[in-house]
């Protein structure tokens, strides 16, 4: 590694990281998450209760258990591309969300086709 590289790495360690932790969290969502053990992130958040505050704290919790921030292709960064399920930023539009579904989908099939045409 060039020592241009390793000063890029090492100032990005050196960066600190400041969290500011949701003022409220609902208990009761969360508990009802774990009774309940969605098997997928659009479960989750079609909980009652369960919005940005919810996901933050997790994110952050998850942070201190695992030692790792999360993870930018991680779902949590884009669960309100499409509006949140109470108003904010904004109302989901399903439309919008089923047709990106939809075309990412089709992205993910065309090219696992590709693959198995070339091997």
């Amino acid at each position: 590694m060039s020592s241009d590289a390793a000063a890029k790495v090492e100032d990005e360690r050196s960066r600190e990281l400041v969290y500011q932790l949701p003022r409220r969290v609902n208990w009761d969502a969360l508990r009802v998450a774990y009774d309940n053990q969605p098997e997928n992130y659009e479960q989750f958040l079609y909980i009652r209760g369960v919005g940005p505050a919810t996901v933050r704290a997790l994110a952050l919790v998850s942070e201190l258990i695992y030692g790792e921030p999360a993870s930018w292709r991680d779902p949590v960064k884009f669960s309100f591309a499409f509006g949140g399920k109470d108003g904010v930023p904004y109302p989901v539009d399903r439309r919008t969300m089923d047709e990106t579904t939809e075309i990412l989908s089709n992205a993910v099939k065309e090219a696992r086709t590709r693959m198995k045409n070339i091997y």
